[in-house]
């Protein structure tokens, strides 16, 4: 008899142990939703010492918010009243000492000799659902930036202020990409339009400028300004604008190459 007693004993004392030394945080309930008894682990995840906690009911405790309460009645209602089987935890949501929020990958099941207890475990997946939450908004943002350079667009930018080191990187090197193909972009801009209206100094003070193509109101615009540049940096005296290769020149285009004559 007192063999079993000790041994009786001893497993109540490893249980103890396991109990207050185990990285899960685990809450006791009594029949009227009181903290019984909690983990050094629930002082950790929330901040708050265990005196601070115990004898108060759920609704009643500092940590819980109205988003708390949703979650464990979502955690209750799919694994006792309606008697799922347990594949994926609830997250439940509940605010530190500090103001922060503490999200928890938890169950629950009853507790007690008549099951009117009830025994939450819940495991730390704060930083890992920011992680997934920054991870798909960066996988939004970059999607939409693609959109953008598949039409030509090199104007958007990705927002960096990610917690997570490697998300915000990612985001500071395709930031980094866009800055270099709108580069890129704008001074193959420039060589075109330089090519398009090409202003050639033929001899001392003469400049020559060949059109070929469709000559379209932006474009004489450009044309003129790239003459008239040209012969203030030579200090020129003559400018021919040799237009047998415009098929058509509609009255804007005259106009505009009245106003350069």
């Amino acid at each position: 008899m007192e063999e079993s007693v000790k041994k009786e004993k001893v497993f109540s004392g490893d249980a103890d142990f396991i109990f207050e030394n185990s990285r899960t945080a685990i809450i006791l309930t009594d029949e009227q939703g009181r903290w019984s008894k909690v983990n050094r682990a629930v002082e950790i995840d929330f901040g708050y010492s265990r005196d601070e906690l115990l004898g108060k009911k759920t609704q009643e405790q500092k940590v819980t918010t109205e988003q708390t309460l949703s979650d464990l009645k979502k955690l209750w209602d799919n694994t006792i009243k309606k008697k799922k089987e347990v594949t994926e935890f609830v997250d439940v949501h509940w605010t530190k000492k500090d103001g922060t929020t503490l999200i928890h990958s938890a169950w629950e099941v009853p507790y007690g000799e008549k099951g009117e207890g009830r025994l939450y475990t819940g495991v730390d997946v704060t930083e890992i659902k920011i992680r997934e939450k920054e991870l798909l908004r960066a996988t939004e943002e970059t999607t939409r930036v693609m959109e953008y350079i598949g039409s030509g667009n090199y104007e958007k930018r990705i927002s960096t202020g990610y917690e997570q080191h490697d998300v915000k990187l990612l985001a500071e090197t395709l930031n980094m990409v866009m800055d270099y193909l709108k580069r890129s972009d704008d001074e193959l801009k420039d060589l075109i339009k330089e090519l398009a209206t090409p202003a050639i100094e033929i001899m001392d003070g003469i400049v020559v400028m060949p059109l070929v193509g469709k000559l379209t109101s932006d474009r004489a615009l450009d044309s003129m300004e790239s003459m008239l540049d040209k012969l203030e940096k030579i200090k020129g005296k003559v400018g021919i604008i040799d237009i047998t290769g415009v098929p058509n020149i509609d009255s804007a285009v005259a106009d505009s190459l009245m106003k350069t004559m």
